[in-house]
């Protein structure tokens, strides 16, 4: 099905390249740190994002479950 002109598709809002595979984290910090540093590394954000974000979870917590 092909779509309208100027709607945006799932596809034009995930990066195969941004899929982390196969990891497992033991809490929400490393999970939060594992995902920002992935963005940093691949030059979609900058350096203090890691921090801003953590620090951002500890202010308004998204509350992703964790074992």
């Amino acid at each position: 099905m092909m779509a309208e002109p100027g709607v945006l598709q799932f596809k034009d809002l995930v990066r195969e390249d941004l899929i982390l595979r196969g990891v497992t984290y033991v809490s929400r910090d490393e999970a939060l740190k594992a995902m920002a540093t992935t963005l940093v590394n691949k030059g979609y954000c900058e350096p203090p994002f890691v921090e801003a974000i953590l620090a951002r979870e500890r202010a308004h917590p998204s509350a992703l479950p964790m074992p």
